[in-house]
């Protein structure tokens, strides 16, 4: 293509964007404007996490508790959100695993949620909340007990006294417990 026949394109082109547009003129000779409309939505939220006490307008995606057999561990699990879609937050405890020992693991006596001590569904996953209200927020405080004697822990399991527990007859070391939380629509 020659230069003329790139300029001749490139003004047509620069006309019909609209850089010198001229109202529409419809088949019956009456000018009409043309407009458009833009409408935007944002979707809800929902912000979810472990306590921040010190700013209480946010969550913390982590949350580490040491000393944990010294002092049963307490945390705050709280979400926000400004949906009405119903859901169901569930959590799942892991027992105190030494960190260096295979097969070597505190059991988890109970926890307690919310002041009450929920038996876990089949799975061992434990129901924190559920919600089908629009513009909710809710905390929920949670105690995860060790085990410190023989007896059952927090799944039903009968515990014997040749395993380890949080006194002198744990092997030494550190344990580690892992706490998984999940958010699941509900129908």
């Amino acid at each position: 293509m020659n230069k003329k026949g790139i300029a001749l394109a490139l003004v047509l082109v620069i006309a019909m964007s609209g850089a010198f547009a001229a109202p529409l003129v419809v088949a019956t000779g009456t000018v009409t404007d043309v407009t458009a409309t833009l409408k935007a939505t944002i979707g809800g939220f929902f912000r979810h996490g472990f306590y921040n006490s010190v700013d209480e307008s946010e969550y913390n995606a982590t949350l580490e508790i040491t000393n944990a057999f010294v002092v049963d561990p307490v945390f705050t699990y709280g979400y926000e959100t400004n949906t009405s879609t119903a859901f169901g937050i569930y959590m799942e405890v892991s027992d105190f695993e030494h960190d260096t020992e295979a097969g070597v693991a505190i059991k988890i006596a109970e926890v307690d949620i919310g002041g009450n001590t929920p038996d876990p569904d089949i799975n061992g996953v434990y129901t924190l909340l559920t919600s089908a209200e629009f513009g909710q927020s809710e905390n929920v405080s949670i105690k995860i007990i060790p085990l410190k004697a023989a007896g059952t822990d927090h799944l039903g399991n009968t515990i014997s006294s040749d395993l380890e527990y949080v006194n002198d007859n744990a092997t030494p070391g550190s344990y580690t417990s892992t706490v998984t939380i999940s958010v699941a629509t509900t129908s």
